[in-house]
């Protein structure tokens, strides 16, 4: 039965194309889901292609912000280099330039100075281990205007006179003094054990140093320092200083 239309006839019906062949037609070129996906699977096996898992593993060596701002927390700007509380810049030479460095003051001299009071004036007996019993000498060091390293010396005779003398020479009596040398805030700066024996010795206090104080390691002094020299009892009852010959006297050394 031929087909109607509306309007003017067709020359034949055989210029229509049916429903089915049309259907064969697009089944036979159209690419299928398991076509795409086996066509897919093909090429990730052949090409070099990023899987998720390789974008993971590379995007684990990159630095995070956090990284990133830690790191440059440890560097110097830039404009920190010649800049005041910043870094010395470098010559050719590799050496800091002048005009970096400070000026050099060659007036930085060491000093010598002597006792400003002596207060034994006769032989004094000290019956107490108070390193402080009795202050035998005084000086003061000026402020030179830098700071400094003070480094006393003291030279005083002395003997356990009043103890009962032994037998051999060679054995002390028990009785030992102590000669210290101390600041305004009782700290020390030289010192010295006398000898126990009997018959007067000449002892000779030095910068004090023992196994917990290094005084290398003692910052230095600014402004005016006082210093006193001290006798007391070390061990036993008594002990007896001489004024005879007594020397106190201070060095003092530039600070930087």
């Amino acid at each position: 039965m031929g087909l109607k239309y509306l309007g003017r006839e067709p020359g034949s019906d055989f210029s229509v194309m049916t429903k089915k062949k049309v259907d064969d037609a697009y089944a036979a070129v159209s690419a299928s889901d398991s076509f795409l996906h086996s066509a897919t699977a093909l090429a990730a096996a052949t090409a070099d292609l990023a899987t998720p898992t390789y974008v993971d593993t590379q995007d684990g060596f990159r630095a995070t912000k956090s990284a990133v701002d830690s790191a440059d927390a440890n560097y110097l700007l830039a404009t920190t280099r010649g800049a005041a509380n910043g870094v010395a810049p470098l010559g050719s030479d590799g050496y800091i330039p002048s005009a970096n460095l400070p000026t050099l003051n060659s007036n930085r001299k060491p000093i010598f100075k002597n006792v400003d009071t002596v207060f034994l004036t006769a032989p004094r007996v000290v019956t107490t281990t108070n390193a402080k019993e009795y202050e035998a000498a005084r000086l003061t060091i000026a402020d030179p205007g830098f700071p400094y390293i003070p480094v006393p010396f003291a030279v005083i005779r002395g003997g356990a006179v009043n103890a009962t003398e032994p037998a051999s020479q060679s054995v002390g009596t028990g009785n030992y003094g102590q000669i210290s040398i101390l600041d305004a805030s009782n700290v020390k700066w030289g010192w010295c054990i006398t000898t126990g024996q009997h018959p007067q010795s000449w002892h000779t206090a030095l910068p004090f140093a023992d196994n917990t104080i290094n005084p290398t390691a003692r910052p230095p002094v600014t402004g005016i320092t006082t210093l006193s020299l001290y006798l007391g009892v070390w061990t036993g009852t008594t002990y007896t200083f001489d004024n005879v010959g007594l020397q106190f006297y201070c060095l003092v050394y530039p600070g930087v």
